[in-house]
């Protein structure tokens, strides 16, 4: 049986993974900063911008549900990706939660990198 990719997984094991998936794209990737902010009692919100060689960019956002086994799954995600050279942009979100925000408001941020 297929394991569940937002089902409970141990959180150093979930930022390894994040790891591994990045370093096959190293070559590509100038810049990687990611910030955890608690979020509630027992959530946390993993966010980062990926800057790419060229201005291409990759804004995530994820927020992970924390169990008492020092375990993660993730409830709720968006993806942001567009280039500094261009106006356009894509964004995914989740499509099994209600957003917070409408669709439109995602790209709301290309102000703070593209004024």
């Amino acid at each position: 049986m297929p394991r569940d990719r937002h089902g409970w997984n141990n959180l150093d094991h979930d930022l390894t993974i994040h790891e591994s998936c990045l370093r096959d794209f190293n070559h590509f990737i100038k810049d990687n900063p990611l910030a955890f902010t608690t979020t509630g009692p027992s959530t946390t919100q993993m966010e980062g911008r990926l800057t790419c060689h060229g201005g291409a960019f990759l804004h995530g956002r994820k927020t992970l549900e924390l169990n008492d086994r020092t375990q993660v799954r993730t409830i709720r995600y968006a993806y942001q990706a567009g280039s500094l050279l261009l106006v356009s942009a894509r964004c995914y979100h989740a499509p099994h939660v209600e957003l917070d925000q409408p669709p439109d408001a995602c790209f709301s941020f290309l102000s703070h990198c593209c004024p």
